[in-house]
């Protein structure tokens, strides 16, 4: 999720982008007869501008949690969790991979 205005064209109307289109980080358009005037908007409407790039924090802090490179380490440490919990509750059985 990089810092920039972005229009999802959806010409042939295919289902999904439903939690990108209402959280407001995007433009949305199905027809291509309105390419033009959706980008002028996110290239040169200041309140458009804004209002994506304020959703776009909100997005990214529900889906994404933290940009800091560590999220590896956070699936693992979940992981390793896990597998404690398994350990606690069967001990005679570990968690192994194939």
């Amino acid at each position: 999720m990089v810092d920039k205005p972005v229009i999802m064209a959806n010409f042939q109307r295919f289902r999904g982008g439903e939690d990108y289109i209402q959280s407001g980080i995007c433009l949305h358009i199905t027809d291509s007869h309105d390419l033009l005037a959706a980008l002028d908007k996110a290239l040169y409407d200041p309140s458009v501008r804004t209002q994506m790039t304020n959703a776009r924090g909100s997005f990214i802090q529900r889906y994404f949690y933290r940009l800091d490179g560590h999220s590896a380490e956070r699936v693992v440490d979940a992981l390793e969790s896990v597998e404690r919990q398994i350990s606690h509750a069967a001990p005679n059985h570990s968690f192994q991979a194939s």
